[in-house]
């Protein structure tokens, strides 16, 4: 049951208290502050009954009437002294019977959540308190004094920690608000969230009319031994490009190296068993669902459109892939099949942020520096057997290895003992910034994955291995865009393909040119502001159709 099923709620919309000319009536993003109070103290089970509009104002009053709730105008009253005369007092006693909580709501926070307001509600009753008002924490670093040096004004201090009383609501035990002025009380803080955020400056009705339009996005991904990072790291991409709107992420407790990867970032991540994770995507309410998950389902998604939410994968040929608002499947230059929703191919591939930036290469007759890179968790431990296949060939050829390897990579420690001591070679591990090795290299062995296209844009003929059958379908790597593709990896002989192939690299410089050449072709640097746009076009055209 509901702690707010026997509450009654009134709003203040004093004129005499705006904070600046015409705010309580001026509509934000199409709604009045004043209507947008009415609107929120709309409760399950409270019924017009139970809201009171309380003002100074025959315009704001009028705006109560029209929505047939309670009224009570006074010009000579104001929120300090309800209760000071026989008609107020006895307005508020009136509306107070048969209640058992008191609600003051302020229409200067727009952006509180019901659910506070809830939570709030249990904590009153719990606590058995007679007042409880939300209170906010903030860092300040507080000036003091001007007698000090510049060091110790700018690095000498830390940042103190206040609690500062909101009033976007407050609750209270009937009888409280007609006596507001006549006694003392205590008065229960309630440690509270961003959404008690309140409007007192015209700065502050920007900042909310810009939450308003905010949207909340869930990314679903997936991440573990099996088939790697790339989509934790596609969409960490997109997330830093949606900041606008309020990001979530869900991944299931089988992607313990996606969380590991989410959490390091700071993001809002929930962790459910996989037969949970749809149900409580569903649960969080939100406006789109981005799967980055391989394959999805068809109920799955139907399922999530039927709760209010728009959908969009990547990388994604499962039956869901069809029915969803947007599918990108930018790793498959040959579509897997048709359908009006679904894009195909490289132009839709994006560059992490870290590659805009990053200097090209043009083509050099000796290489002096090859790369070795299998992804966030290379499954085959790729990384080593490479390595130990084309060592004395780097070290005849006066090469140095960079060997990079992911967070969920599992051999490192026999990695390290392998390279031990030998100056040509340097590991990186878990680096969330590779551009500036691939910036050292002329030539590359990789898997079949997003470091394809990263490599084609540094313009670094690669030797490609794909490790699973998913990779195999990837056509990028193929000789016209500067690739020397291997196929699916099969020990033992894939090693040797690996020597013949690199061979030819260093000594056929022709071949090389053209392999640069054909590489040089490609241009992705604008592809994520595509994207972006197209997921952006889908949440405002979504958004139009609501106000319609």
């Amino acid at each position: 049951m509901s702690a707010l099923k026997s509450a009654v709620i009134f709003i203040p919309a004093f004129r005499k208290h705006t904070r600046f000319q015409g705010d309580l009536l001026r509509k934000l993003e199409g709604k009045s502050l004043v209507q947008r109070a009415i609107d929120k103290a709309h409760l399950p089970h409270c019924s017009n009954k139970s809201i009171h509009l309380l003002t100074d104002s025959e315009n704001i009053a009028l705006i109560g009437k029209r929505n047939r709730i309670g009224v009570f105008c006074s010009a000579e009253t104001s929120l300090e002294n309800i209760g000071r005369d026989d008609k107020s007092r006895e307005y508020v006693d009136t509306a107070e019977q048969g209640k058992n909580l008191s609600v003051l709501l302020s229409p200067y926070a727009p952006l509180l959540n019901i659910d506070s307001l809830e939570r709030a509600a249990n904590k009153f009753f719990q606590l058995e308190v007679r007042v409880l008002q939300p209170v906010r924490v903030a860092k300040r670093r507080v000036f003091y004094n001007s007698s000090t040096t510049c060091s110790s004004n700018l690095f000498g201090k830390k940042d103190e920690i206040y609690r500062i009383e909101s009033q976007a609501f407050m609750l209270m035990q009937p009888g409280q608000l007609s006596h507001l002025g006549d006694q003392l009380v205590s008065i229960q803080p309630w440690d509270a969230g961003d959404d008690t955020f309140e409007i007192e400056t015209f700065q502050d009705w920007w900042v909310s009319e810009k939450l308003l339009r905010r949207k909340r996005i869930v990314f679903r991904v997936i991440g573990n031994n099996q088939v790697g990072m790339g989509h934790v790291y596609r969409a960490l991409a997109l997330a830093h490009e949606l900041q606008d709107h309020e990001v979530r992420f869900v991944t299931d407790t089988h992607s313990q190296v996606a969380v590991e990867s989410i959490i390091k970032r700071d993001h809002w991540l929930g962790i459910y068993p996989p037969e949970r994770v749809i149900d409580e995507i569903i649960r969080l309410q939100p406006d789109m669902v981005i799967n980055d998950v391989l394959n999805t389902k068809k109920n799955e998604v139907e399922r999530l459109k039927k709760s209010g939410s728009l959908t969009i994968s990547f990388e994604d040929l499962g039956s869901g892939a069809r029915h969803t608002d947007l599918t990108v499947n930018e790793i498959y230059d040959v579509p897997q099949f048709r359908a009006k929703n679904v894009v195909w191919g490289r132009e839709y591939f994006f560059l992490r942020d870290e590659f805009q930036l990053a200097h090209t290469h043009c083509f050099v007759k000796k290489a002096r520096g090859i790369m070795l890179a299998f992804g966030g968790t290379d499954q085959h431990d790729l990384a080593r057997k490479i390595f130990l296949a084309i060592r004395s060939l780097c070290d005849e050829s006066n090469i140095f290895v960079h060997i990079v390897t992911g967070p969920g990579y599992r051999g490192y420690d026999r990695l390290m003992n392998e390279i031990e001591g030998n100056t040509q070679v340097s590991l990186t591990h878990g680096s969330e910034v590779i551009s500036s090795i691939m910036e050292k290299v002329q030539l590359a062995i990789t898997s079949n994955g997003r470091t394809v296209y990263e490599f084609a844009h540094m313009n670094i003929p690669a030797i490609v291995i794909a490790q699973h059958e998913r990779e195999v379908t990837h056509a990028f790597a193929s000789e016209q865009n500067g690739f020397i593709p291997l196929g699916l990896y099969q020990p033992g002989k894939t090693e040797t393909e690996v020597v013949k192939g690199l061979k030819r690299l260093i000594n056929d410089t022709p071949y090389r040119e053209q392999l640069v050449n054909n590489m040089s072709l490609h241009q992705f640097t604008k592809n994520k502001e595509i994207v972006v746009d197209m997921i952006q076009t889908i949440l405002d055209r979504s958004s139009k159709s609501l106000s319609v």
